[in-house]
């Protein structure tokens, strides 16, 4: 009822008037009586949140906006790297090697046990027994980009305590266009009218530090999307306590966390600028940047009728990519690039190097799980757009070519050049290249500004 109520009250004013005056007044008459019904049953909504209960949200209603969005241009400069030097370097490492011998390309990448990482490079020993501490990593992506997928690695290992988007309440606004960022404050329970939403940096850092009390539960609204975290709601309902208490559900959730070997959690709504305050913070975080072809986000979004701004998306992912670039000089270590594309050509290979950078010991629990979510030879098993069972991962990563339009891959490479030609994505010149899976749509290597996770063939 939310998800309706929402979606009713946002979007009427965009329907169509009716060819005669009659009609209209009819059609008018009619949006006026919705109205009211979409207005009583927000006001009920946030009646209801309001006395102190946590707000069950469905995350498709966060990407509920007008049709017609206004697509920001951008008008700042941000970050004070020569993205000329980075761009021209990734130029130089566009080339398809298919032939030659596979090699792995990972710094200090340990042959002996590829789940651990040597501790030159991770600042200190991995973990390994009770008195290491835990790991805390943060999986930053956009939506549409592999994260569920990547997440559900992570998760397959019990000893992690996976975060499923502890951000849902926040707006996620790279697509929303300024008309829109003007009328909807960023914090979804502020807009709604839920008093105190927590300040979004200093929750992502609760979440990561198990800093879970009575009133961050009540934002969580993605705990049945982790194993970590499902039951949750299933002890709440089995106390017969209200979703607002903390009390013994709660602890539970708080002991899983404190007692796990490294928490993980997957983050789509924040910015690599905020990211970068994150690892000032707490120096023990690490950041895996997950990216994809922004060709290939577009058709993954217009795929579950999400809205895609490109040139706001277009945007964030260059200012991301030239920060980005700027960490791994300021973190050294401390965060890692990888493309969705080679993670998903390579699962277990890119997998064991983000557990190796995240000091997150590798078993074959993870191994089996991978070979099951890319390998799915069931022909039973149908492919769903949230699903991350896929038949071949490598073949859906790269199955947007056969669905974006020309024009739209086009327009796409020309908002999206800077990020583009940083992470090694290749722009096609014609209908027919674009078609031709023979022909690579990503560079073997990409820039060496970043400390990255990938396989060299």
């Amino acid at each position: 009822m939310q998800h309706q109520a929402l979606y009713c009250f946002i979007n009427l004013e965009s329907a169509a008037p009716s060819s005669t005056t009659h009609v209209s007044n009819m059609s008018r008459g009619l949006r006026r009586c919705i109205t009211a019904l979409c207005a009583v049953s927000t006001v009920l909504i946030i009646c209801w949140a309001g006395s102190g209960e946590r707000v069950y949200l469905e995350s498709a209603q966060y990407r509920v906006v007008r049709t017609n969005v206004v697509e920001r241009q951008s008008g700042s400069e941000i970050g004070k790297t020569d993205f000329s030097d980075i761009a021209s370097a990734s130029k130089k490492n566009k080339r398809d090697d298919r032939h030659s011998v596979r090699q792995l390309h990972f710094i200090h990448f340990n042959e002996s046990n590829p789940g651990l990482l040597s501790s030159r490079s991770q600042g200190g020993p991995p973990i390994g027994d009770g008195n290491q501490p835990r790991a805390k990593v943060l999986l930053m992506s956009y939506m549409r980009s592999g994260s569920t997928f990547t997440g559900d690695i992570f998760q397959s290992l019990p000893e992690v305590f996976y975060l499923y988007e502890p951000l849902l309440y926040v707006n996620d606004d790279d697509y929303m266009g300024p008309r829109e960022r003007m009328i909807r404050a960023r914090l979804i329970p502020k807009a709604m009218g839920i008093p105190d939403p927590p300040e979004i940096r200093q929750f992502t850092l609760d979440m990561l530090n198990c800093r879970l009390s009575d009133h961050n539960l009540r934002f969580l609204y993605g705990l049945s999307y982790s194993k970590s975290t499902t039951g949750f709601d299933a002890c709440q309902k089995k106390l017969g306590v209200k979703p607002s208490k903390f009390g013994e559900c709660g602890q539970q959730l708080k002991n899983r966390c404190e007692q796990s070997r490294a928490v993980v959690s997957k983050i789509l709504r924040l910015k690599m600028w905020e990211v970068e305050k994150l690892l000032a913070e707490d120096k023990d975080l690490k950041v895996i940047h997950l990216v994809r072809d922004p060709r290939g986000v577009s058709v993954s979004r217009g795929a579950v009728r999400y809205q895609f701004a490109e040139s706001s998306f277009c945007n964030r992912l260059n200012r991301d990519s030239q920060l980005s670039a700027e960490l791994q000089v300021r973190y050294p270590n401390r965060t890692l690039t990888v493309r969705y594309e080679d993670l998903a050509a390579n699962a277990l290979q890119i997998a064991k190097m983000m557990f190796n950078f995240s000091g997150i010991s590798w078993t074959q629990t993870v191994e089996k799980s991978i070979e099951i979510m890319t390998a799915n030879s069931d022909f039973h098993t149908k492919e769903h757009f949230f699903n991350t069972k896929r038949k071949n991962s490598s073949q859906t990563a790269f199955h947007w070519r056969r669905k974006i339009p020309f024009q739209t891959a086009l327009r796409l490479q020309k908002l999206c050049q800077m990020s583009m030609e940083v992470y090694g994505y290749i722009a096609v010149t014609s209908e027919q290249e674009l078609r031709d899976q023979s022909v690579s749509s990503l560079s073997q290597d990409y820039s060496d500004k970043f400390y990255k996770a990938q396989i060299l063939r």
